[in-house]
């Protein structure tokens, strides 16, 4: 539990802005953080997933996570 608890601190502390996945996924990896934990992580902070622009079909768009904002 120690360890899940880590990991949503982390992920919490990286995500003081929106912040596009492939770059939270290469931090997770240098800090030693499984791919299972890191997407547990999101589910339960609910952390949002937003695809941002592309042009046709997706090509060039990349998803950014963010922190919903709190009422």
């Amino acid at each position: 539990m120690l360890r899940a608890e880590n990991t949503r601190l982390w992920l919490l502390a990286t995500l003081t802005q929106p912040t596009p996945a492939r770059e939270i996924f290469n931090q997770a990896k240098l800090e030693g953080i499984p791919v299972k934990g890191l997407k547990r992580a999101k589910k339960r902070l609910k952390v949002r997933s937003v695809k941002t622009g592309g042009k046709q079909h997706g090509w060039g768009a990349q998803w950014i996570w963010q922190v919903p904002v709190s009422k």
